[in-house]
C-alpha cells in the first residue's frame, strides 16, 4: 500500500506538472491527478483445470529420470503442457527432503479432455512390473503462500509466454488430427495380427466365431461397439470394429497399441477408407465378378475398392456379430 501510494503520488505530481504548464498557456486551473487502477489478483481455482494426480511412482528415484518416465507413459492421452522456461513437459515429481521421489507426482495436459482419457488409459497401468499407478483428476488446496506464483517482471512474463505458445503451438500441430479419415471410416479400427496364415488354413467357424466375441469384449472396454467383423482367412489376421462415435475408435487405437491378443501383438489402427483386407481369394472373386482382371486395371481396382468401403460400413450382416446379443 505505500508503494502503491507513492506511485499515486508521483503520478499526480506528474500530471500536476503537465497540467500547469498547459494551464500557463491557457490562463490557470488545478490539475486532476491521474487514477491508478488496482490489478485484480487472479481467483484461485479449486479443480484441477487439465491436470492429473498421479501415484504409485516408484519411491526414492531421482526426479528428473522418473519425470522423463511418466511423460513418456502419459502422452498417450493427449499433449504435455511444456515449462515456457526449460521446454520440458509440465511434470512435477514430488520430493522428500533429501531430493528424492516420494511416490506421487502432478501431470499437466494442454487440454483438459485429456484428462479423463488419462485416467481411463493409466488408472491401473503398470509403469514398471508389480506396481500399478492411481490416476485421478488433480484437485488443489489453498495453502497460502507457497502455492503463490512468483512475480515477474511484465517484459519477462511477455517473453516466456510467447516462448510458451511456440512450444504448444508445435506440439499441437503433432497432434493434429486433420489426416484421420472422415465420415463413417472415423469410426472403423483395423486390428491386425489376430491369426496367422496357417491358422487361417486350419480355421474353422468356431474358431472365427469365438474370436469375434474375445475382440467385441476387448475392444468393448474404450466403448460402445455397433458392428465387429473378422475377415476369415486374410493373409494380414485382419478384423474391424466399427464404434458409435470417433472418440472411442481414437481410445480403442490407444489402448490395443499396448496389448497382446492370444499371445501375440497387435497392430491397430484407424481404416484409412480404402484398404481391403479380405483374404486373396475374395478379392479376385469380387474382382472377376466385377469384369475385372484382379484388380490390374486401374478404374476396376478403385470400384472394388469403394464397393468393399461401402459394404463395410454398412449395417450389420450375417457375418458379423450384434453386440446386443453378446454372440453367434
Amino acid at each position: 500500500p505505500a508503494a502503491g501510494s507513492a506511485l499515486a503520488g508521483g503520478e499526480a505530481a506528474g500530471g500536476g506538472d503537465a497540467a500547469t504548464s498547459a494551464s500557463g498557456a491557457q490562463g490557470g486551473g488545478e490539475a486532476k491527478p491521474k487514477r491508478v487502477r488496482k490489478k485484480k489478483k487472479p481467483k484461485f481455482v479449486e479443480g484441477g483445470g487439465s491436470s492429473v494426480y498421479v501415484c504409485g511412482l516408484p519411491e526414492g528415484e531421482e526426479a528428473a529420470a522418473l519425470s522423463a518416465e511418466v511423460a513418456e507413459s502419459f502422452k498417450v492421452a493427449g499433449v504435455l503442457k511444456t515449462d515456457p522456461a526449460s521446454g520440458q513437459p509440465r511434470v512435477k515429481i514430488y520430493c522428500a527432503p533429501g531430493g528424492t521421489s516420494k511416490g506421487d507426482a502432478l501431470v499437466t495436459f494442454l487440454k483438459a479432455e485429456s484428462v479423463p482419457l488419462a485416467v481411463t488409459l493409466r488408472d491401473g497401468f503398470e509403469m514398471r512390473d508389480g506396481a500399478a499407478l492411481k490416476v485421478q483428476p488433480a484437485r488443489f488446496e489453498m495453502r497460502g503462500e507457497a502455492l503463490q506464483q512468483q512475480a515477474r517482471s511484465k517484459d519477462d512474463a511477455q517473453i516466456a509466454r510467447k516462448k510458451q505458445r511456440r512450444f504448444e503451438q508445435k506440439a499441437l500441430a503433432e497432434w493434429d488430427d486433420s489426416q484421420l479419415p472422415a465420415g463413417a471410416s472415423a469410426t472403423i479400427v483395423v486390428l491386425l495380427g489376430l491369426f496367422d496364415t496357417s491358422e487361417a488354413d486350419c480355421a474353422d467357424a468356431a474358431f472365427y466365431s469365438n474370436l469375434r466375441e474375445d475382440v467385441r469384449v476387448e475392444c468393448g472396454k474404450a466403448g460402445a461397439i455397433e458392428k465387429v467383423t473378422i475377415f476369415e482367412g486374410s493373409e494380414q489376421g485382419a478384423a474391424a470394429v466399427r464404434f458409435k462415435s470417433g472418440d472411442d475408435a481414437q481410445r480403442c487405437v490407444a489402448m490395443m497399441r499396448e496389448k497382446s491378443f492370444g499371445g501375440s501383438q497387435v497392430k491397430c489402427e484407424l481404416y484409412d477408407g480404402v484398404t481391403d483386407y479380405r483374404a486373396k481369394a475374395l478379392r479376385e472373386a469380387a474382382a472377376a465378378s466385377s469384369g475385372g482382371k484382379s484388380g490390374a486395371d486401374v478404374e476396376a481396382q478403385e470400384a472394388q475398392l469403394e464397393s468393399f468401403a461401402q459394404w463395410l460400413e454398412a449395417d450389420s450382416t450375417d457375418d458379423e456379430i450384434d453386440p446386443e446379443a453378446g454372440g453367434d
